[in-house]
């Protein structure tokens, strides 16, 4: 007899988060040795949609799923091994958005600035763009509803090694700025942590 295979969820640094679609973003989950598939479940606005994947990544511009951008969907995750499924377990959230506009060319130099690019940003809430990336540069966008006043960003590795730090005087309640780390990242896995105030957010982002 068949043994259920061990069960998976989304992996950590993955929940919480906020995922652009349809533009290239994805989610990956604990990978489970042996695995033949794995199935994600997406439940949110009344909805619910599962996909089955061959590997721990579900790309959001590769789904046949008609994602709602503002919608938060409780996601949990389950493998087949063995011709045998596991359970789903420990669903947790993300977040949907629409994509938000391409940064503006050229120049390079950092730039933050009043916008209404996203409305659909939810205060604190992080967008990095592109994500994936190449490592070389990316744009980092967040809403207050008040004043963001001092922001320092931190760009950090998924052991919390600090790699990469600035520090921004911003104006308004829509922040927006062009992070070139001093050395490009090489392929991983990589956290940016923006601080204001008594506020403190983070995000997960890939290079590959």
């Amino acid at each position: 007899m068949a043994t259920q295979p061990e069960n998976t969820q989304l992996a950590n640094a993955f929940c919480n988060g906020s995922y652009l679609f349809p533009q290239s973003n994805f989610i990956l989950a604990d990978q489970v040795l042996g695995a033949e598939a794995y199935e994600f479940r997406f439940t949110g606005g009344g909805d619910v949609f599962m996909e089955i994947r061959e590997g721990v990544s579900f790309q959001f511009h590769t789904t046949s799923i008609q994602f709602v951008p503002g919608v938060t969907y409780a996601v949990d995750v389950r493998v087949r091994a063995g011709g045998q499924w596991s359970d789903f377990q420990n669903a947790c959230p993300i977040t949907i958005l629409p994509a938000p506009m391409a940064p503006p060319e050229g120049g390079g130099d950092m730039e933050f600035r009043q916008s209404t690019s996203n409305p659909h940003l939810d205060e604190g809430m992080l967008v990095i763009f592109p994500n994936p990336n190449d490592g070389k540069e990316l744009v980092l966008e967040s809403f207050s509803h008040g004043e963001f006043g001092d922001v320092i960003i931190e760009l950090m590795d998924m052991t919390g090694s600090v790699l990469h730090t600035e520090q921004h005087a911003a104006v308004g309640p829509h922040f927006q700025v062009r992070i070139m780390p001093e050395r490009p990242l090489v392929s991983g896995m990589y956290i940016i942590q923006m601080r204001y105030a008594d506020t403190c957010t983070r995000e997960a982002f890939v290079v590959y």
